[in-house]
């Protein structure tokens, strides 16, 4: 049988159903080692017991005569209770006889046993009694204040009174208010009425208030808010009193806000009610800055137990800090100076917590000097650009300065505020087009010398970026014979330097081509639409995802070819292909070491069949060595590269073996080739379509003609970049690792990859000697506090102004209990990116919206998929659902038949490939790893950027 009663220090995670939403937390804070008042929970076993009926007196543990009333409520038992549903505390309440008064009796013997035993020691305190309902202090909906609390219990009688209260608060009018449209099922109603009760020492609080571990009123992550008011904390609660309010930076590790209010009531123990607050002390700090201090540092403890910004409640006792309550934080906001920002791209890139060096690296430094360059060398750039803050890290994830850019790039005519969000994949919050600049002769005026100027640097950049990759081409064999472990301190430290520069030249072309090809992707949108529009009458539309295809040669399709060819080799051997598919990605990647450290001497295999699985690992070792460079987040220094782990390629060789290899990719492009040609022959006829002056149709059909081909061309560029910058980031890990490891070895660093949570100004300074060591190991230690202290915690996708809704992830993590298991966790969070499901029913013929980046329609069941660690479950015609696809994904595009993706644009790696192919492919599909289910059957419109759920995964037939 259930316990009645449970003390706090004994409530496990079996517990949870018996004692509450915040009885739960109260023992969570006390396993971590947080100072919680001692206390026992009156269990929701006792709460149902009661709710049938079962009573007696419990002041007297006897039962009351005949027909006499425990308290003016009553419940009917479960067999008229309508509809089923469990009997609420509204009505009568009577007492049975027999064996029900003995488990009644039972119940309040524990109840009054418990109490005793927490008074032994402190026989004159007084106790604080709360409810704590099962549905009380979720994430989303904190229910506070919704049922009672009573305060200034000091004899059993008063307990009785206080736990009868709390038990018929649960039907009480504020809570029916609060949750007016609560579920009606039987198992939500029935985890709603089933009330436990805390019984607590009182704390004889000096002091008591509010801590919210994020400043709700500015949203920055290294500020807390304090609130705090003399007595106890319900004056505070019940908006009796104006507290004091104290802001702590707890990265500076001071207090920076103070401010003082006139104190007028207070709340003092023992339950005596409001009371005047004494003169000389209306008006006096409540907390000094060391008290505030350690407030703070709980205030970190209990944050990172949870992984998601805390609502805390305490109070200071003495010298002593005690922690009452601690629920999650539902709501903040921005404040009015912070900007617009969105993670839009740099989430795709780098999801998840990447590391702080390559965030400081990529975006604040890389990305911040590329855009400055790109508006400088188009002629866009203004004195007010100057010092412009382009690129930065909040809650551990990478944003850019999105209304900056949209300044900057709202001085060309022709701009509109929804192609630009449309192109970077950021979903409008407006109505229509947002900001546009008109085309009118004083903004063409203006704008002139950019648009001239734009017209020359499309070129010129090119042709810059094909000198640096013949440089990087020409040298790169001398970097590969550099063994980072066999330089002498000086020599690694010259190379770890010169590692952090080729990063910046290769990330140089990547953004500066990027940047260039998503201009001339807008201009070119727009004209395609104007196009269309022109067009409507007849019926016709050009596709510009079609005339977006056939781009051969793809630098960034490369590894998916190679894997292809891997996979048909084994498919024709059977001892190659029943060993790939019998071991799992891991015991392969020990069968192929121990065939690299054997030379490949049939070991790895018995009897004639050796030779085929000997040359299958010597093909594939070729393959590792050309795509050494490769990851699953190739952007994040901190991950290993394909050369280190081979359990990823092999995965996806897996993958490909899962049904038919398939066609070979050559036919696919040649194919999309084909398409692309016919979707011009479409334009064309529709430039020369009546209704246009058909003197300027040489000349409109030509200009269609340039703009496609430049965005064709910058969009090459780009993938062929980002191929050299992958490959520059190999480099730079070899050379950063290694130093990371020797320091860490002489005690400078607290672990090797301590280096990875450096910014880039620190690894220099600390390169060059001018920077300190200790300060350093204190930046590093909290900035790897972020991924645990926010790891339940969406990022919102774009940050403005104004309120936000903490957004929890959809499987909360509990916090690792070692650095290993840490390290584990930030990696496989990254998946875990997207907020809990909103309910939702699912069924069949529902349609989900997005970005169409790849035309074709394809009907298939999709396999959702949040990790490449997932990608061996793929099978041959599925289709893809995933979060982002990087590069490092790119191979499993031969294996499905159509890819819907949460993240992405018409520009992104996975939209490129995707068309190459000519896989359908539809992003920016909000949800949709939560809405889509592996087994579903959906049909993919790539063109008109739509998904449709014909059959969901549970149903039949």
């Amino acid at each position: 049988m259930d316990p009645y009663v449970l003390r706090l220090d004994e409530i496990g995670p079996e517990h949870d159903a018996l004692v509450g939403g915040k009885a739960r937390n109260l023992a969570r804070l006390i396993r971590a080692g947080l100072p919680v008042p001692l206390g026992f929970v009156i269990t929701t076993a006792a709460y149902l017991r009661h709710a049938a009926g079962d009573h007696c007196d419990a002041r007297g543990i006897a039962e009351p005569e005949s027909g006499a009333l425990l308290s003016p409520m009553s419940v009917p038992d479960d067999s008229s209770a309508p509809g089923g549903e469990l009997p609420t505390m509204d009505a009568g309440c009577r007492a049975d006889s027999g064996p029900q008064r003995e488990i009644a009796s039972t119940l309040w013997s524990a109840v009054r046993e418990a109490y005793e035993e927490l008074l032994r020691f402190h026989p004159a305190a007084s106790c604080a009694v709360r409810s704590s309902a099962n549905v009380e202090d979720e994430v989303g909906s904190s229910h506070a204040g919704q049922y009672d609390t009573v305060l200034g219990v000091e004899d059993w009688d008063a307990l009785v009174e206080a736990v009868l209260a709390c038990w018929g608060s649960l039907n009480g009018e504020r809570t029916r208010a609060y949750s007016p449209h609560r579920e009606t099922r039987r198992g939500r109603r029935h985890l709603e009425q089933a009330m436990a009760v805390i019984v607590q020492l009182e704390v004889p609080a000096e002091v008591s208030g509010v801590l919210f571990t994020l400043n709700p009123q500015s949203g920055k992550e290294n500020e807390m808010l304090v609130e705090a008011t003399w007595g106890l904390g319900e004056a505070l609660v019940a908006g009796l009193a104006t507290p004091d309010r104290f802001v702590v930076d707890t990265w500076a590790e001071a207090v920076v806000d103070v401010r003082v209010s006139d104190k007028k009531v207070m709340v003092a123990s023992g339950g005596a009610g409001p009371t005047p607050v004494p003169d000389k002390m209306r008006t006096k700090r409540t907390l000094d800055d060391g008290a505030l201090l350690r407030l703070a540092r709980l205030g970190e403890k209990i944050q990172e137990e949870y992984g998601l910004p805390q609502d805390i409640e305490w109070a200071l006792s003495g010298n002593q800090i005690f922690i009452l309550q601690a629920r999650p934080l539902t709501a903040f906001s921005f404040a009015a100076d912070f900007g617009e920002w969105t993670s839009a791209n740099f989430r795709e890139v780098m999801p998840g917590f990447a590391s702080y060096l390559s965030q400081s690296m990529s975006f604040h430094h890389d990305f911040a000097r590329a855009m400055d360059e790109v508006f400088k060398r188009i002629r866009l750039y203004r004195k007010e650009d100057a010092g412009t803050r382009w690129a930065a890290t909040f809650f551990g994830h990478g944003y850019w300065n999105v209304g900056a850019a949209k300044r900057v790039a709202a001085r060309v005519p022709g701009f509109r505020e929804r192609a630009f969000d449309r192109t970077v994949g950021i979903v409008p919050s407006y109505e229509g087009d947002g900001d546009v600049t008109p085309w009118t002769p004083a903004t063409v005026l203006r704008a002139l010398p950019s648009l001239f100027a734009l017209k020359k640097h499309y070129r010129l950049a090119v042709e810059e970026a094909r000198r640096f990759i013949s440089w990087f081409d020409a040298n790169e064999r001398k970097w590969d014979e550099v063994k980072p472990e066999a330089l002498d301190d000086t020599d690694l430290k010259s190379w770890a330097k010169f590692a952090i520069d080729l990063h910046w030249r290769a990330n140089r072309w990547a953004l500066v081509i990027s940047l260039l090809g998503t201009q001339a992707q807008d201009d070119f949108h727009a004209t395609v639409e104007k196009l269309n529009r022109h067009a409507k009458k007849a019926g016709r539309a050009v596709s510009e995802a079609r005339l977006l295809t056939g781009i051969s040669r793809m630098a960034t399709a490369r590894p998916l070819a190679a894997l292809w060819e891997l996979a048909r080799f084994a498919e024709a051997r059977p001892v190659v292909a029943d060993t790939l598919k019998r071991l799992s990605p891991w015991e392969l990647s020990e069968v192929f070491r121990r065939w690299e450290a054997e030379a490949g001497d049939g070991l790895c295999t018995t009897g004639g069949e050796a030779p085929d699985l000997g040359e299958f690992w010597r093909r594939f070792a070729a393959c590792i060595s050309e795509f050494r460079y490769m990851s699953e987040v190739d952007e994040d220094l901190a991950v290993p590269r394909w050369s280190e782990d081979v359990a990823l390629p092999l995965s996806m060789l897996q993958a490909c073996l899962s049904g038919e290899v398939g066609e070979d990719p050559r036919l696919q492009i040649a194919r999309q080739e084909q398409v692309r040609r016919e979707e011009e022959q479409v334009a064309a006829c529709m430039l020369r379509a009546p209704g246009w002056a058909a003197w300027l149709n040489p000349f409109r059909l030509r200009g269609f003609r340039a703009q496609l081909e430049l965005v064709r061309r910058l969009a090459w560029w780009r993938e062929e970049t980002r191929v050299y910058l992958s490959r520059a980031r190999y480099h730079t890990r070899r050379f950063l690792k290694e130093q990371g490891r020797r320091w860490a070895a002489k005690g400078m660093l607290g672990a090797d990859d301590d280096i990875f949570w450096m910014s880039r100004d620190e690894v220099l300074g600390l390169l060059e000697g001018s920077a300190d060591f200790r300060k350093v190991r204190e930046t590093v230690k909290r900035r790897r506090r972020i991924p645990v202290a926010y790891r339940n915690f969406v990022p919102p996708p774009v940050i403005q102004p104004g309120p936000a809704r903490v957004l929890t992830k959809r499987s909360l993590a509990p916090r690792a209990r070692s650095t290993e298991d840490t390290v584990a966790m930030v990696y496989l969070n990254r998946q875990n990116t997207m907020p809990a499901p909103v309910t939702e029913a699912a069924s069949a013929h529902q349609t989900y919206t997005g970005v169409g980046c790849s035309a074709g329609v394809v009907r298939g069941v999709a396999r959702v998929i949040r990790s490449l660690d997932e990608a061996g479950t793929l099978r041959k015609g599925e289709v893809l659902v995933a979060p982002f696809a990087n590069p490092g994904w790119m191979p499993l595009f031969n294996v499905a038949s159509a890819i819907v993706l949460e993240e992405g644009g018409l520009l992104s790696h996975s939209a490129v490939v995707a068309r190459e192919y000519g896989i359908p492919a539809v992003l920016q599909v909000e949800g949709a790893t939560t809405r889509l289910h592996t087994g579903d059957l959906v049909v993919v419109d790539g063109g008109r950027g739509v998904v449709e759920v014909l059959r969901r995964s549970h149903e039949e037939g």
